[in-house]
């Protein structure tokens, strides 16, 4: 099998003509395409022009007498002047020419690096254009004309040939060879400025650059080398400093070709961070930009005001208790101040937090206060307790934290004390409460007595005989009294080397001794960036030695070069290391050039690595999203539980937070820690694909099967982990989230069961009169409670908008169904001024006396009261005498119906205890719903053979249920046999229009169409379709008998038309109105209900195919057992990094290629996926979550 390509030939030579560009700072001298000779001679006059000016000052100053600073002023005017006015006229000519349509919304010609340019002559504006892109945003014209001056001004003073020769001891060579390379330097710095655009770079950071920060990157990175310049001019000890540099600045060029600098915005933050890790002792903010910002400067005003206090006391006591302020969220702090809970923070805010930070503040400032003053009573003797006690803590907190994981002794082998299975949520759990336990001690080790015990140890040996007020001082004082509430677990491992590292020095005159003679700040805070540079190296060492094996062993990454590669590797080894330990020098990511064990250097940028925060990049999102939504807070809590018990903390480098995937069903969540500190948490979620692809599912499969060896472990992996080395994730734990359990059944056998489709009928007039019904009585009670308020009614419902999103979501004052039995309220016997519609007299007259007749002789031997009228003849007399006007009580058509004349009289009997109570006291007018659907245009004649299906029971029972509600029904002053004919017009006429076939029963595919709201067209659907309410409720009735179809064929139980249990369906029905959503998943209400946590979700679903199939799918929400994972940082930083030179760079999109292929140890594909858009396709992206840890 041919090899997966690394880059496709068209792709080979795009790169091809990118580098000359890369090289020279933007002039595209190697086109695809044959271009006259003066586009390139143009190109290179521009890119000379500053070595030009520069060279005829250099001359002047030198032989002519011009001072240097005025040699060096009147270079950056010109230059600067220049860069001005190509500038200016590419606006002067774009406003006069019409060839202004000609360009894209970037400013640039509407023309890509592929397309032909066709130039008319050497002045044309085309060729203008082309020669001296004009700049993106019109601001830099100003700026960079600016810079472009200092640029070159400062390069004339930088580059003198006398100064030269002075700095390498009179060597006049060695002095013109620097002058020449350092101008070459100078200009491919300088054109990025004078052209606008942004030249493409190895190095490259943002996909988007509309403010072209990337041509500033340059000239940043030689403003670096001026800078040390000056500083060499006050302090001559830094000579030897400057002659390096000054050489170094001749490789400048080769040092951008290769991708080791990074962008200028990538390096401020890179550097911000570094000084707020390892100078003040703080978190890498990983959010965003403007916390970044914020938490820097307020740690550097603290540091400010340390400097200026004059006395060992203050110090110690200022720096207690900022350190421990500075180290909590302040997300938090705003909390408390402003009362507003941002929507991203996901903790409680409570006195009890509250008042954890003011008793932990208190006792920090106690114990710095009482030791500093009682400081000299500290012996060595104390001080070899507190090291050792350091060293203890270290190893038991430790083994409490492995304690909490499934392996432990690097993974190897598998903790005895942690649950066997969790097939069993009881029995997992059960066996969890002894780990908790132990989590709580280490949660009392950690961030209680060890922060103490660090205190209590610093304020005792911190300082002593130091001249204060002092920088330095108060440097490393604020560093080591936030390191210890910052990052506990970091401070104890830093704490434990000094003293180990002093133990050793203290017995033996070691190499070390410049170390231990230093001061106690001082130790900490180198120990503290060697821990980290030193994991960081464990970490990128692992990986290297990981993808270089598996490149050779498994077959599906093993390539011809493979062999090769690894051999290169072997003979320069002290090569590949010296790579290694710069990457981890610089908290640089190891780049493998096409995921091949080919290693180089990717530029330093911050932990985030992305340029936009989390969540802004915009991620691919569809119809799965919502899941991980719903799930992110359940998530992230879980993880904030997990950290504080012990489970989640790792030793690692402080600028490189870990990773972890988090595997649920067919849910893969990425998980990036953003920001740690004392009692808060950030991370940021990624959801990945559920449609999984092969290459997906290939390595989820791995993430699966070593899931399913770490958790239910059987024999085989009893006691070892079975992927103990060569892999890049390691099961943690297990937890238990409320998420969604998804099913999806296909429908074949279910609903095209026979009995079940003869059964349909019923349930669908059952759902559509309950639902008509609930809907009435709503509005009724509505309007009684909008046009005859009556306060001193004790039996008035509340009146409340459901949570659940399924309930009637187009109505105006919408009320949650009552699931509790309702009184029904009828004022008396009235006389309607409105008659029934062709519909509702659906019977002959001659019918309708036969009917009235058998009716009446029924009446007279059982003596039956209907629901909710007062035990007095007369009522009984108006209830009979309306019933026998409605025509209400039908016989059915079937012979086999004929049990339901004992069902109706047994709800008439039981009715007839219930109480009518009076709550109206004025006569009410037809509803407007009422009136409008009662003129539904259904011809008498086609309803006829439908009658049987109304069941007048099922009705007086749905009323009967509505018995508690007082004054929600009856009350628009219709008499209860005509409320029931217009229901039974309404239902059965609705029914007609969904059965527009005219036939017995549904075909199969009939019931699933109209399921999704795609009921066949007949000249009664547009009606409906005017009235909104009243279609939803028709769909809403189908689903509803659809789910109960589902229900009773699952349960075996599809023949109970004629004994049917009705508080069973009623209570069904209740159920799916207040606990389920039944719609389209594709519907913006099923994304609602899945957001607000509904308990069940059900939906029918086509595969799209001509001859597909139909499919039932079921959300439940339950605990759903979720398998945390920890990822190898370096495994991703440096999959992520290879990403941004290959499809940034290259442009290297090709959906085949090898650096995509599916990786099992490596998780190459799902990797991929994670990273940020537009590189990455996350399908979910949450913005920083903030989780308490308390």
């Amino acid at each position: 099998m041919a090899d997966a390509p690394l880059l496709n030939e068209y792709k080979q030579k795009f790169v091809w003509r990118r580098i000359p560009q890369t090289l020279l700072g933007g002039p595209n001298l190697k086109l695809g395409y044959e271009a006259p000779w003066y586009v390139f001679a143009l190109q290179i006059l521009v890119w000379f022009i500053p070595w030009i000016i520069g060279a005829a000052i250099t001359l002047a100053v030198e032989l002519g007498g011009l001072d240097v600073l005025i040699g060096s002023i009147v270079c950056g005017a010109i230059v600067g002047v220049f860069v001005f006015c190509v500038q200016s006229i590419h606006l002067y000519l774009a406003r006069s020419r019409s060839a202004v349509t000609d360009f894209n919304a970037n400013g640039s010609l509407s023309s890509t690096d592929d397309d032909e340019i066709i130039f008319y002559s050497c002045f044309s504006f085309i060729t203008f254009n082309f020669v001296i892109p004009p700049k993106r945003f019109r601001p830099n014209i100003v700026i960079h004309s600016l810079l472009s001056g200092l640029l070159c001004g400062f390069g004339v003073f930088y580059t003198l040939p006398s100064t030269l020769t002075t700095l390498f001891s009179s060597n006049l060579g060695v002095a013109i060879v620097i002058f020449i390379f350092s101008w070459t330097t100078i200009c491919i710095t300088q054109y990025p400025l004078t052209a606008g655009g942004v030249p493409p770079e190895v190095a490259v950071f943002r996909s988007v650059d509309p403010y072209e920060i990337a041509s500033l990157s340059r000239f940043l990175h030689v403003c670096i080398f001026f800078a040390f310049y000056v500083v060499q001019i006050y302090q001559p000890s830094f000579q030897t400093t400057n002659q390096v540099l000054h050489i170094l600045f001749l490789f400048l060029p080769l040092l951008w070709m290769y991708g080791l600098l990074p962008p200028a915005d990538a390096l401020v933050l890179w550097a911000v961070e570094q000084l707020q890790v390892f100078a003040l002792g703080g978190t890498p903010v990983a959010t965003d930009l403007s916390r970044l910002l914020v938490s820097f400067f307020m740690s550097g005003m603290v540091l400010l005001g340390a400097s200026f206090l004059p006395s060992e006391p203050a110090i110690v006591i200022f720096c207690a208790a900022f350190g421990f302020i500075l180290s909590t969220d302040v997300t938090y702090i705003r909390i408390l101040i402003r009362k507003t809970v941002p929507t991203h923070y996901n903790g409680e805010i409570s006195l009890i937090s509250t008042a954890w930070h003011i008793v932990a503040l208190g006792p920090s400032v106690i114990v710095a206060t009482v030791v500093v003053y009682f400081r000299t009573n500290f012996t060595s003797t104390t001080q070899l307790g507190f090291q050792i006690s350091f060293i203890v803590l270290f190893v038991i907190i430790k083994i409490l934290q492995d304690s909490q994981k499934v392996y432990f002794a690097f993974r190897i082998f598998r903790n005895c004390i942690y649950p066997s299975s969790y097939s069993s949520m009881a029995k997992f759990l059960k066996r969890k409460k002894v780990l908790r336990v132990l989590g709580l001690i280490h949660f009392s080790l950690a961030k209680v007595l060890n922060p103490i015990l660090m205190t209590a140890y610093l304020s005792a040996y911190l300082l002593t005989s130091i001249q204060l007020p002092s920088f330095y001082t108060a440097l490393v004082s604020v560093h080591a009294y936030r390191v210890i509430w910052q990052r506990s677990n970091s401070a104890i491992l830093i704490f434990a080397v000094v003293a180990i590292v002093d133990l050793i020095t203290s017995s033996s005159n070691s190499v070390l001794f410049i170390f231990t003679s230093s001061q106690l700040g001082t130790r900490l805070l180198i120990a503290d960036v060697c821990i980290d540079r030193f994991l960081r190296f464990c970490e990128n060492l692992w990986f290297a030695f990981s993808l270089s094996v598996s490149s050779v062993k498994d077959k599906k990454q093993k390539r011809n070069s493979s062999i090769g590669i690894i051999v290169l590797n072997i003979i320069f080894f002290p090569f590949v290391l010296g790579t290694i330990v710069l990457a981890s020098a610089l908290s640089a990511p190891l780049l493998p050039l096409f995921t091949l064990p080919i290693f180089l250097i990717g530029f330093p940028r911050h932990s985030r690595f992305w340029p936009q925060a989390p969540g802004k990049a915009n991620a691919s999102v569809c119809s799965d999203s919502v899941y991980y939504s719903q799930v992110t807070p359940h998530l992230t809590k879980s993880m904030a539980v997990a950290s504080y018990l012990g489970s989640t903390s790792t030793v690692g480098s402080e600028t490189d937070l870990p990773f972890f995937l988090a595997r649920s069903q067919d849910k893969s969540m990425w998980i990036q820690t953003l920001e740690s500190g004392y009692s808060y948490i950030s991370y940021s979620v990624k959801g990945l694909e559920l449609q999984e692809t092969s290459c997906h599912a290939l390595e989820a499969t791995r993430l699966d099967d070593a899931c399913q060896a770490a958790f239910e472990p059987g024999t085989e992996h009893k006691w070892t982990n079975p992927y103990p080395f060569l892999s890049s994730v390691t099961p943690i734990d297990t937890i238990y989230l409320e998420s969604y359990s998804d099913a999806k059944n296909s429908l074949t056998g279910i609903l095209d069961n026979p009995s079940a489709l003869q059964q349909y009928h019923k349930d669908f007039i059952k759902s559509l009169v309950w639902l008509l019904v609930q809907y009435w009585a709503h509005e009724n009670q509505t309007n009684s409670n909008q046009n005859h308020p009556v306060p001193q009614n004790p039996y008035k419902p509340d009146v409340a908008k459901p949570d659940n999103p399924n309930a009637f979501e187009l109505l105006p004052n919408q009320v949650k169904p009552s699931t509790t039995s309702h009184r029904i309220i009828i004022k008396g016997r009235q006389n309607l001024s409105s008659s029934v519609t062709s519909l509702g007299s659906l019977l002959s007259s001659e019918d309708r006396f036969k009917l009235d007749q058998k009716r009446k002789s029924s009446h007279a031997t059982s003596q039956l009261k209907p629901p909710g009228v007062i035990d007095d003849s007369s009522d009984e007399e108006g209830w009979e005498s309306g019933l026998s006007d409605s025509g209400f009580g039908l016989p059915s058509m079937q012979p086999s119906h004929g049990n339901k004349a004992n069902n109706e009289t047994y709800v008439l009997k039981k009715c007839k205890k219930k109480k009518l109570i009076f709550s109206c006291n004025q006569q009410l007018d037809l509803s407007h719903s009422v009136t409008k659907w009662r003129e539904i245009p259904i011809d008498e004649n086609d309803a006829i053979s439908y009658l049987h299906l109304f069941d007048r029971s099922w009705y007086l029972h749905v009323t009967s249920s509505l018995e508690d509600d007082v004054g929600c029904w009856g009350a628009s002053g219709m008499q209860e046999d005509q409320m029931m004919e217009i229901c039974r017009s309404v239902a059965l006429g609705c029914y007609i229009i969904v059965n527009v076939s005219g036939i017995g029963y549904f075909y199969f595919t009939l019931l699933c169409k109209v399921f999704l709201d795609s009921i066949p067209w007949s000249p009664h659907l547009d009606w409906l379709h005017k009235n909104p309410i009243l279609h939803q409720l028709v769909l809403k009735a189908h689903r509803f008998s659809i789910k109960l179809l589902y229900d009773r064929v699952a349960m075996g139980t599809t023949d109970l038309a004629d004994d049917e249990d009705f508080a069973e369906v009623l209570t069904s029905l209740q159920e799916y109105q207040s606990d389920w959503f039944i719609g389209l998943e594709t519907s913006t209400e099923w994304k609602t209900a899945v957001e607000k946590g509904i308990s069940s979700l059900f939906a029918l679903s086509h595969d799209g195919s001509l001859n597909g199939v139909f499919s039932a799918r079921l959300l439940t929400r339950r605990p759903v057992e979720t398998h945390l994972n920890q990822l190898s940082s370096a495994a991703v930083r440096s999959a992520w990094a290879n990403l941004s030179l290959e499809l940034l760079y290259a442009t290297n999109d090709d959906e085949e290629r090898y650096s995509i292929q599916a990786h099992q140890a490596l998780l190459r594909n799902l990797t991929t996926q994670s990273a940020d858009p537009p590189l990455g396709y996350p399908i979910y992206s949450s913005k920083p979550v903030y989780t308490s840890t308390l």
